[in-house]
């Protein structure tokens, strides 16, 4: 019996790019013109501001319109890392991810603002999880939790 494996080749070039892509879907508040996904739009303007604190901005989280900043801290350091080590591999890949990672780092000194301070999340997961919506379209509550 002759058994033969497949060479099967990798597109990891494309796998970064639809990898960055993701980034791109999930962000909240104003887009800038160079958003990609141009079927997504602004939204979430007003995260914070029934305390007086401006946290628009950051990353939604998987498949819902929570900000939930651990996590969304751990994708944006893994994202930096992996600049740091494959820059030079990147490519064309390279602006969207720093601008990926400046996009969460501009959320994150927003959520530090207030001294005592961490905004840790923004949205409120039970309703938010109970409903399917765009971001867009959202009427969930947005609580913001705070750890000090």
């Amino acid at each position: 019996m002759v058994m033969t494996v497949g060479v099967s080749s990798h597109d990891y070039g494309n796998a970064l790019s639809k990898s960055i892509l993701f980034f791109e879907g999930q962000r909240s508040g104003k887009l800038p013109p160079s958003q990609r996904m141009t079927w997504r739009k602004d939204s979430a303007l007003r995260d914070g501001f029934e305390i007086g604190v401006d946290l628009v901005g950051g990353y939604y989280d998987v498949g819902d319109n929570v900000k939930f900043n651990f996590p969304m801290a751990f994708s944006t350091t893994m994202l930096a890392w992996s600049v740091i080590q494959f820059a030079k591999s990147m490519d064309a890949e390279l602006p969207q991810a720093l601008d990926a990672i400046r996009w969460a780092t501009d959320y994150f000194l927003k959520a530090t603002s207030v001294p005592g301070f961490v905004f840790a999340q923004v949205g409120e997961p039970y309703g938010d999880h109970a409903s399917w919506e765009r971001p867009e379209d959202m009427y969930t509550p947005r609580t913001v939790y705070a750890v000090s």
